[in-house]
């Protein structure tokens, strides 16, 4: 984030604060693995922010301005989650390139949590 000033993460917890005037108060969450804590205090609310509860809306906000530039890099919280955005990820932003005959391009990082469980399972 430091070299490229176009990248930006986005999703439901991200940024430690949802009001950047609050940001003094607030300890902040960095989301579910604190993966993104302290990046909104580092980079600013323009470039670490969170989204609504919305799969769909994360994946397809960030399809936008991911054609005019930037490199987002949002997050489904947990693989069970990602079906609501589907539609986005399948015909949209895995076609992008082909359907513009190379013209454009999606440079998008989609971050998802998949595997491990808190449940201990019994293999015998």
């Amino acid at each position: 984030m430091a070299r490229d000033e176009r990248i930006l993460f986005s999703a439901k917890t991200f940024a430690d604060c949802s009001r950047e005037e609050h940001l003094e108060e607030v300890k902040g969450k960095g989301g579910v693995f604190k993966v993104t804590y302290n990046l909104q205090r580092r980079f600013g609310s323009a470039r670490v922010f969170n989204t609504p509860l919305a799969e769909a809306n994360i994946i397809g906000g960030r399809f936008g301005l991911a054609t005019r530039g930037l490199k987002p890099v949002p997050e489904i919280q947990f693989f069970d989650y990602i079906w609501p955005a589907y539609h986005q990820l399948r015909n949209e932003v895995t076609t992008l390139r082909w359907r513009s005959k190379t013209r454009s391009k999606c440079p998008m990082v989609i971050r998802v949590a998949i595997g491990g469980s808190s449940r201990r399972r019994d293999l015998s």
